[in-house]
């Protein structure tokens, strides 16, 4: 995980990260999306775009409290040989657990030997973490999530800088009279565009930690997308 260095302008910091990840992926011509994580209030260089369909995922799970990634190489000794095992997230769950996330497409997972995948999951194993791969299949097993996130960690990142506190306390105290709103009724508690913005914002931060819930999993993102407090079922 890249985090941001006081004293040092955003775009020098983006020149940096993404000069060490080109330099880092050897061979590989894929393009590296550079993107800000709202959850770990950071900026992150993912290694290729189903990585990037990876975090967006990730991102939108209110059950993850945190995530690197990018984490550094695990070692695990496999029938007397040392392997370097390739993980491309670590993952914490809100029940303690840690998973070890490969990101590959199905076609390269099918090719891998057991060699390789046996090293994965006991260097997983040594360490008391859960090994997972994540292919296509696993990642867009619900594309309308996928895309309605795009969207929504594009809203989370343009209001990155501003205090939320006052538009927190909005949000919830509307959720408290009414139990279910829409994305429109919580866009007019702002008098001017932007301060509607963070209000939105506010409400899906909530969304993204479990506080509240959405059906942005099965409708578009719209105006009239509901979010709700969890036991309330609409």
């Amino acid at each position: 995980m890249t985090e941001q260095t006081s004293g040092t302008k955003l775009g020098t910091q983006l020149r940096g990260k993404l000069t060490d990840a080109y330099a880092a992926r050897g061979r590989s011509r894929s393009k590296l999306p550079y993107t800000y994580s709202p959850r770990m209030q950071c900026d992150v260089v993912l290694r290729s775009l189903l990585e990037f369909a990876h975090f967006v995922l990730a991102e939108s799970d209110p059950q993850i409290t945190k995530i690197d990634y990018a984490p550094e190489k695990q070692i695990a000794n496999v029938q007397d040989d040392v392997l370097g095992t390739i993980v491309d997230a670590v993952v914490e769950l809100k029940d303690g657990t840690i998973e070890w996330r490969e990101i590959k497409h199905s076609g390269k997972l099918d090719k891998r030997s057991e060699h390789q995948l046996q090293a994965q999951a006991e260097a997983a194993y040594r360490e008391g973490v859960r090994y997972c791969r994540f292919s296509e299949k696993e990642i867009f097993a619900c594309p309308q999530r996928i895309d309605n996130w795009i969207e929504v960690i594009a809203w989370l990142t343009s209001v990155r800088d501003r205090p939320s506190y006052e538009f927190d306390t909005a949000v919830a105290d509307l959720l408290r009279r009414n139990g279910t709103v829409t994305i429109d009724e919580i866009q007019r508690l702002g008098r001017t565009r932007p301060e509607s913005t963070c209000f939105v914002a506010a409400a899906f931060r909530k969304v993204q930690s479990g506080d509240y819930v959405s059906d942005l999993d099965f409708k578009p993102l719209t105006s009239k997308t509901i979010i709700s407090l969890p036991d309330v079922t609409s």
